[in-house]
């Protein structure tokens, strides 16, 4: 599929570098964070039971393990391990979704660039049929890519969304509720919910910009010439119109803008609940 969408639209122009601009931001960005929370576990760690050892960190870090097994340099390695690996897995799973927003809303970003070159043109093409033809036949590969790919990562959109959410909500329950912290977990706290922030954001734009991408061409279309129009124009219309193309979270919300006004709305509604309980 990606070799045939190269040969009639070429690779999209400065994809990779955005696309490992933005993975090494959110990685070195997440790893930040990450030894952040360590240090301020430490941190508060150490005012409550004074001079700690590395054992006793580990006990309370991970109470629920190490109250199982017992504690050793073997399980806490181990333990180490799979903290670290799990906060990465949670990065790169938005790091691969905003990637293949990118890349598929580039794609069809070059299919109206291809018909905004065509109108430019004002004399008749000879080859008006097959032109059309082919355009709507790329529109549905790109469509068809899309739907295919939505049944596979919906699941991963709504664990993105869950964690990212709630992390936030988290964080600004605390923020009105626990105003008396040391410096170290405050600027963890805040680096923190910055982190949760900017991961929601750059999903839903990015994600949004696929459904902007591909209606595009109607307002093109719409404008078609009387004797450039044909029928393969009126049903690339029918199908722009009808088929909604949208990354989704398994059917039951559609990532575009809208929706980030949604996520807006419900943390706003949510933080005023919090003060008006906090008050009384």
């Amino acid at each position: 599929m990606d070799t045939t969408l190269n040969k009639n639209f070429s690779y999209p122009k400065h994809l990779k570098l955005l696309v490992t601009a933005l993975t090494t931001l959110f990685l070195l960005f997440g790893i930040v964070v990450y030894f952040l929370k360590q240090m301020a576990f430490f941190s508060k760690l150490s005012e409550t039971e004074g001079p700690i050892s590395i054992e006793l960190f580990y006990k309370h870090s991970g109470k629920t393990i190490f109250w199982i097994i017992p504690y050793n340099w073997i399980t806490a390695t181990i333990f180490t391990f799979l903290q670290f690996n799990s906060f990465i897995v949670f990065i790169f799973t938005d790091i691969l979704l905003i990637s293949i927003s990118l890349i598929l809303a580039n794609r069809f970003q070059q299919l109206s660039k291809t018909l905004t070159k065509r109108q430019k043109i004002p004399q008749f093409h000879p080859d008006n049929a097959s032109f059309w033809k082919n355009v709507r036949k790329d529109y549905c590969k790109l469509s068809s890519l899309l739907f295919l790919i939505d049944d596979h990562i919906s699941l991963a959109i709504i664990f993105s969304y869950c964690l990212n959410f709630f992390s936030l909500l988290r964080f600004l329950t605390k923020l009105l509720r626990d105003s008396e912290q040391n410096l170290i977990v405050k600027f963890h706290d805040y680096c923190d919910a910055l982190n949760f922030t900017l991961r929601i954001i750059c999903l839903t734009l990015f994600s949004s910009w696929i459904n902007e991408a591909s209606q595009e061409p109607v307002a093109i279309l719409n404008s078609v010439v009387e004797r450039e129009y044909s029928a393969e124009v009126g049903r690339l219309l029918l199908q722009i119109g009808f088929d909604e193309v949208a990354l989704t979270g398994c059917k039951m919300f559609k990532l575009n803008k809208g929706l980030f006004l949604n996520i807006v709305s419900a943390i706003v509604t949510y933080e005023l609940i919090v003060i008006q309980y906090n008050n009384n």
